[in-house]
């Protein structure tokens, strides 16, 4: 192998994915290992400006000393090294690390990491026997956000090949090689033995499906964006008819979507929980819930709703509000309603004027009809199960005369 070929693919990459520009400042994220030495190594031989990123974990014996080593890299080649000590907490330790890692590179236009193909067929053989759907499939990403990986198409050979010929040094992290780790398993014993017996180019295959993966997914969720306004009816609701009429493959993935605009992101969420999201809005009863970790999805009606999950919540009474009404203006209550006054009626002054939120048993006599439980309304008007806790009311003299949409006295009116 020439010298140059591990650059000349590094280059064919960032210019296929778009990755930087000539002119662009990178941080290249360098632990001290292999991989991340080889990347500095090629991009500044490329010609490309850099400045060296390191996180110390404090996770090993060695951090410090790691430190130190990227930190005499940096400055034998003049680059200026920015370091973060992350502390970890007791939770899991590698999500936590990730997070840390996200984090910081979050503060710097682009991060360029040392992820090969090797790892991407790591990755890919590590989710598909997790049960991992198509997203997952799709492995690392040449690109995500404003983090890029140079390197996701060299395998591991070439990087050998570079550090060798080139002389780099670099530390090597006993940890890789613990095979008690899940990852270490597949690196060092499950992968060997299926090229072995099964596929000597079995990385490269798993790359190839983690690039059809992505291709797919791309069409998928551009599809998705196209439909996307007409299956959302609010901010974080869903029309279940509209969610019926997507093909599958587009409904899980508009679920997942509202997982993680609910959530934030997916982690922790599984095929299972996509799943009783949809038998949720396949449902035949009129209400349902289910929690997903993080996620509370509630069907009500043709709606679903999904919110951030808060834990437990007090009993309805502890949920209870109530403003006294003592002239025209306009009142906001808890639940975010406006409710205009205008004045009252003769019959009304010097009565107790209460505005509150609607509570089991309420009953109001509107025009035309006999006295009604307001619940019974809430059913007739298909007023989904969200909207009944705070729905406003005004008790006059211990009588509801006033329900919100409903109408009653004619002072008094929601401003929409």
């Amino acid at each position: 192998m020439e010298e140059m070929t591990l650059g000349r693919l590094v280059a064919e990459t960032i210019r296929k994915h778009r990755m930087f520009s000539q002119e662009a400042v990178v941080g290249a994220a360098v632990s001290g290992g292999r991989d991340s030495v080889a990347l500095l190594d090629v991009l500044l031989e490329l010609g490309y400006r850099c400045r060296v990123l390191h996180v110390n974990h404090g996770l090993r014996a060695e951090a410090d000393a790691d430190q130190e080593f990227v930190e005499a890299l940096a400055a034998e080649r003049g680059l200026d090294c920015v370091v973060e000590r992350a502390a970890i907490g007791e939770g899991n330790i590698e999500q936590e690390a990730r997070e840390a890692r996200r984090r910081f590179f979050a503060r710097f236009p682009v991060v360029a990491t040392g992820h090969t193909l090797d790892d991407q067929a790591e990755t890919v053989l590590y989710r598909l026997l997790r049960g991992s759907g198509a997203a997952g499939l799709r492995g690392i990403l040449p690109v995500n956000g404003t983090v890029v990986r140079p390197m996701i198409e060299a395998r591991g050979a070439a990087v050998d090949e570079w550090v060798a010929r080139r002389g780099l040094r670099f530390v090597v992290d006993r940890t890789n090689f613990d095979t008690g780790f899940d990852r270490n398993r597949i690196r060092h014993e499950l992968l060997p033995e299926l090229e072995r017996g099964w596929n000597s180019e079995l990385r490269s295959a798993l790359a190839h499906t983690a690039r059809l993966a992505a291709e797919d997914e791309e069409f998928f969720e551009s599809e998705l964006d196209r439909r996307w306004a007409s299956v959302v009816a609010g901010p974080s609701i869903f029309e279940v008819r509209e969610l019926h009429a997507l093909p599958m493959a587009l409904r899980r993935r508009a679920i997942r979507r509202a997982i993680a605009q609910a959530k934030g992101d997916l982690r922790r969420i599984d095929f299972e929980h996509v799943s009783a999201v949809l038998n949720l809005a396949e449902s035949a009863n009129g209400h349902g819930r289910t929690i997903l970790p993080g996620v509370d999805v509630m069907r009500s009606f043709e709606w679903l709703r999904f919110s951030p999950y808060l834990g437990p919540q007090p009993a309805d009474e502890s949920r209870d509000w109530h403003i006294a009404i003592d002239g025209p203006g306009v009142y906001s209550t808890p639940a975010g309603d406006r409710v205009v006054i205008r004045g009252y009626t003769e019959e009304d002054w010097g009565k107790s004027l209460i505005l509150r939120n609607w509570r089991p048993g309420d009953t109001i006599s509107l025009e035309g009809r006999e006295a009604t439980k307001v619940k019974q309304l809430f059913q007739e008007r298909r007023v989904p199960l969200w909207e009944r806790r705070g729905w406003p009311v005004i008790e006059r003299d211990g009588l509801i005369v006033w329900a919100g949409k409903f109408g009653g006295i004619g002072w008094a009116q929601l401003d929409v």
